[in-house]
């Protein structure tokens, strides 16, 4: 039963990263709209559509080293993969509806005010 759940939060992290990837690209007409001031600085060295796909397989490398590890470790380990794996994925998915309405949601206003006071 847990690893069923573990690969459904594989398949959620996956999905909603590649959603993320997809909308924004679909959505950023210059690095300068990315809120992420790291991925910003790296669009305007690489480009948009580089950088993009650079950090989704940056992404499955790390789902997939976690998977692996996750595997072999306790349940509490595997418990705790699929809570923030979960909310990693909500998180994920709410970016991917904020860029495709062009509209911010709950989740992405409160992470816009987070970087902004972590950034500025």
């Amino acid at each position: 039963m847990i690893q069923h759940l573990i690969y459904i939060t594989v398949y959620l992290l996956v999905l909603t990263k590649l959603a993320d990837v997809i909308t924004t690209l679909l959505r950023i007409q210059h690095h300068r709209n990315e809120s992420n001031i790291i991925a910003r600085t790296v669009m305007a060295r690489f480009g948009i559509v580089p950088t993009l796909w650079i950090i989704f397989i940056i992404s499955l490398l790390i789902i997939v080293l976690s998977l692996l590890l996750v595997l072999q470790s306790e349940i509490f380990i595997q418990y705790g993969f699929i809570f923030v794996g979960w909310i990693i994925a909500l998180i994920q998915g709410a970016v991917a509806h904020a860029n495709w309405f062009q509209r911010d949601n709950i989740i992405v206003r409160f992470i816009r005010t987070t970087l902004q006071r972590i950034y500025f």
